[in-house]
Parts: structure tokens; C-alpha cells; sequence
């Protein structure tokens, strides 16, 4: 059923007409329609509350060649360089 949901998201077709052409009862794909709108809306929350976090900037000069002192790849694709010797706490702070 969720291929017909995601593949009816793209019609552009009101759910009694893709149900008609799919030959589906409109009430059991009203359903699935319901019940896949809300696991998307739950997933949404969900990645709504990691995201992003605000870390305060300072001010830093990084010359043209400059080598980062530290680099960490997060497991969703994000870097973090910094451009100067920091502390185990510092980092610590920085990645929780």
C-alpha cells in the first residue's frame, strides 16, 4: 500500500479518483491515506527535534592554506574543522 500511497501523492489525483483507477475501495484507501500522512508527520517531529544547534561563533582569523587543527565527520554528512588546539571538554561540549 505504500507504493500506491507515494505514487498517488505524485498523481494529483483526488483519492476517490485514483482509488477508481486503481480499482481499491475509497474507504480502505482513505485509510492507508490517513494512516501514512500521520508515520510521515511522526517522522517529521521526530527529525524536527535533532537538526541543527547553535554554537556560538568567535571571531577567527584562518589564513589561505591554513590546516584544521581537528576535524570530525558526524555520521549524517556534517564537518566540524577547528582551526586551533582544543580540549577533549571543549569538543566534548561542542558535539553534545
Amino acid at each position: 500500500m505504500r507504493h500506491l500511497y507515494e505514487e498517488w501523492e505524485s498523481s494529483g489525483l483526488s483519492v476517490k479518483a485514483y482509488s477508481k483507477q486503481k480499482a481499491i475501495s475509497p474507504s480502505t484507501f482513505s485509510y492507508w491515506v490517513r494512516k501514512f500522512k500521520n508515520e510521515n508527520s511522526d517522522i517529521a517531529k521526530a527529525k524536527g527535534k535533532q537538526g541543527f544547534s547553535q554554537i556560538p561563533a568567535f571571531e577567527a582569523q584562518v589564513f589561505p592554506g591554513a590546516k584544521a587543527a581537528a576535524t570530525i565527520h558526524f555520521p549524517s554528512g556534517a564537518r566540524l574543522e577547528l582551526f586551533y588546539p582544543a580540549g577533549v571538554d571543549f569538543i566534548k561540549a561542542l558535539i553534545q
